[in-house]
């Protein structure tokens, strides 16, 4: 099974099918990929994780459920994956270039430039489309939870920052972390489940989370809404962070979700940007303690002019 995998991995980026060689030379030239493209080497690079990750799951839904699963569905499965990673993120239209043999591989992949526009989903435009741009505070007896991901490159080190808010627009606590390296995705999700574990220590029982990213808050609508989180989760990279985040949610008495423009969260987005840097400490304190503090002169910026905008 595993041979097969990596047979048509290799052959799909190659020219031409080599002779078969030892996996673990395979695994350990990885990292060699020399492509001109970006999102052809992108491809190459995640294609050993979803390899493994699909194998992982076929041998236990055979172990545990007696189901086997074909070898040509386990490779549907992986290149699919690849497929959805590259139009979930973002390209320059020089990251399109290609030449004659790396056409061929995205190509194989089924994908086009085009593709990353006709991808966003329906879902998603309609939760764009009902976005706000400006900060609403939450329903009565609710805490609203603002917060934001962000990585550099993608992947590449990476910071996420969250705020806390009453009915009366008032601050109640921020928390801001280095990540480490991680995909903007990983990021938006990261910030979620640190989010739901500070909610649940405070006591906030009723939570509105809100965030500019239409894939996280439409990931949790459908764990809200009892879908399983395998079934939520498109990337290995992400399915710890989904199922986490699934387990914290049942900690939470009431949760509703809205989705903001980008200009709406600027709190959020400073603390995500002070997270992303690694030389500042890590940030989970009331705003009691923290406002009037110089280095945060710019959020209490922000956070006045929320207030000042609020619907």
């Amino acid at each position: 099974m595993a041979q097969f995998q990596w047979k048509q991995t290799e052959s799909l980026f190659t020219a031409s099918a080599r002779n078969p060689r030892d996996i673990i030379q395979t695994l350990s030239e990885w990292g060699e990929g020399k492509f001109h493209s970006k999102i052809v080497r992108r491809a190459w690079s995640i294609s050993a994780g979803f390899n493994i990750w699909n194998l992982w799951k076929a041998r236990n839904s055979r172990i545990f459920k007696g189901k086997a699963t074909g070898l040509e569905e386990i490779w549907k499965r992986t290149l699919k994956q690849i497929k959805e990673t590259i139009l979930a993120e973002n390209w320059a239209d020089e990251d399109w270039k290609t030449t004659d043999a790396e056409t061929e591989i995205l190509k194989k992949i089924n994908v086009e430039q085009g593709m990353i526009y006709q991808q966003v989903s329906k879902q998603n435009r309609q939760l764009a489309n009902q976005s706000h741009a400006v900060f609403r505070k939450p329903p009565e007896g609710f805490i609203k939870l603002n917060c934001d991901g962000a990585a550099k490159g993608n992947p590449d080190p990476a910071g996420f920052g969250g705020i806390f808010r009453n009915e009366e627009g008032a601050t109640e606590w921020i928390y801001a972390e280095h990540g480490g390296t991680m995909t903007n995705n990983e990021a938006e999700l990261m910030v979620v489940y640190q989010g739901l574990k500070i909610a649940r220590r405070n006591g906030y029982r009723k939570l509105e989370i809100e965030g500019d990213s239409t894939m996280v808050i439409n990931a949790i609508r459908q764990l809200i809404q009892g879908k399983s989180w395998e079934k939520v989760v498109k990337s290995w990279r992400s399915a710890s962070t989904v199922r986490e985040i699934g387990d914290m949610l049942t900690g939470i008495d009431f949760t509703i979700t809205s989705h903001v423009r980008r200009e709406g969260n600027k709190p959020a987005d400073c603390l995500a940007n002070w997270g992303s840097n690694e030389r500042m400490e890590p940030i989970d304190d009331s705003w009691t303690n923290q406002e009037g503090l110089a280095r945060w002169d710019g959020l209490s910026q922000l956070i006045r002019q929320d207030n000042h905008d609020a619907e």
